[in-house]
Parts: C-alpha cells; structure tokens; sequence
C-alpha cells in the first residue's frame, strides 16, 4: 500500500501486548516492509506519527 499512494499516510500500530499484535509485530511490520526504501520505514515506524503529534 505505501508503494502504490503515500508513505506520509501510515504509521505502526499494534495491540501488543496483547495476543491480537502477535508475538513480535515489529517483525511481522519488518516483512512487509521489505520493498521499502529507508526513509519509508522511518516515516512508518516514528516519523509519520511525529509529524501529526509531535514529540
């Protein structure tokens, strides 16, 4: 999905800890990630949520 629109749109979100996030969702994020330049992750992971509300 951030290859076919705007990397700017989307951040990490997870129910972690609960079961419903599984037992590592940053890993599950990472594999689906991996077509994803650098800056796309950053933006994913923390930048895109910085951006909206701040530090």
């Amino acid at each position: 999905m951030i290859r076919a629109s705007d990397s700017r749109l989307y951040a990490l979100s997870t129910y972690y800890p609960h079961i419903e996030g599984g037992r590592d969702p940053v890993a599950s994020f990472d594999a689906t990630l991996g077509g994803c330049i650098e800056a796309e992750r950053a933006a994913f992971y923390a930048g895109n949520f910085l951006r909206v509300f701040g530090e």
